[in-house]
């Protein structure tokens, strides 16, 4: 078989075992952006995801965040790597895994949030075969998405649900407003779920269902996006969260022939780094 051939098929084999990933595993990966993060928001992410393991799930949490008050200084470690390092070929996605409980990951991203933006070659493509590979090592892949200039990172728009977290009252109502225009005309976001926060007489029961359909009613005057209640945050609870991600939220989305068109990716990554399980 001549060089060039053989190269070609490497890259079909790649492309192929990528669909796989995409296609058979019943990972769910979902990104919570917050209109206005709070102190306690990169809590919520793991109370979730405790919730989530003592059902006996694996769970991977995505922190873009990173610092104080983020889901990575709660475990009290300190990360060696990020995921940039990762897309650069310094380290592989094992290397930069950090065990938080027997059942929840972390993988520190804040520089890969930060670093990576539009302007970036085949990056689309690279952030799905990024969430391809995470949703390989979990069945659920949670990011802590992080909100920059008015617009999501691309890792999380990436995911197969996007979460925006919100108050019923206040400045976070026209900052959801503001990100869920930018979701839908750059993010291309259609199909978006909410979580509502605040004390239990605001959203708890049927006063955080008349919450929702108030904000479905306001934004479907402007925007053509289907919102759905994925659960409600108040004290110290994530149940009604967790709850919504264990009965309601399916595998990944049906792939968009962009989605697919993975090819390009080939020569992107060094050997050691996110094809490491495709190939």
């Amino acid at each position: 078989m001549k060089a060039a051939t053989l190269v070609d098929q490497i890259i079909i084999d790649q492309a192929a075992g990528l669909r796989r990933l995409f296609g058979n595993r019943s990972a769910r990966s979902i990104s919570f952006v917050h209109a206005l993060r709070e102190s306690d928001s990169a809590m919520n992410v793991a109370r979730t995801a405790n919730i989530l393991a003592n059902h006996g799930h694996s769970v991977l949490i995505v922190d873009e965040h990173g610092g104080p008050e983020s889901v990575t200084s709660i475990t009290g470690q300190e990360p060696q790597y990020d995921l940039f390092d990762v897309f650069v070929g310094d380290c592989a996605l094992a290397d930069i895994v950090i065990k938080a409980t027997a059942r929840i990951s972390i993988v520190p991203a804040a520089r890969a949030a930060r670093e990576f933006g539009l302007g970036e070659v085949d990056i689309q493509q690279r952030m799905a075969a990024c969430m391809a590979e995470l949703g390989a090592r979990a069945e659920f892949v949670l990011v802590d998405g992080v909100v920059r200039h008015g617009d999501v990172s691309l890792l999380a728009k990436a995911a197969d649900h996007l979460a925006l977290v919100t108050r019923p009252a206040g400045p976070a109502v026209g900052e959801t407003c503001r990100l869920l225009r930018s979701l839908h005309s750059h993010g291309g976001r259609e199909d978006i779920e909410i979580v509502l926060e605040g004390p239990a007489t605001d959203i708890g029961g049927s006063a955080g269902r008349t919450v929702f359909q108030n904000i479905k009613a306001t934004v479907l005057r402007h925007l053509d996006l289907s919102l759905h209640l994925l659960g409600t945050l108040h004290g110290n609870g994530a149940d009604d969260v967790a709850d919504g991600l264990l009965t309601r939220l399916t595998g990944r989305r049906e792939a968009s022939s962009q989605d697919s068109d993975v090819v390009r990716l080939r020569g992107m990554f060094s050997p050691s780094g996110l094809f490491e399980s495709v190939v």
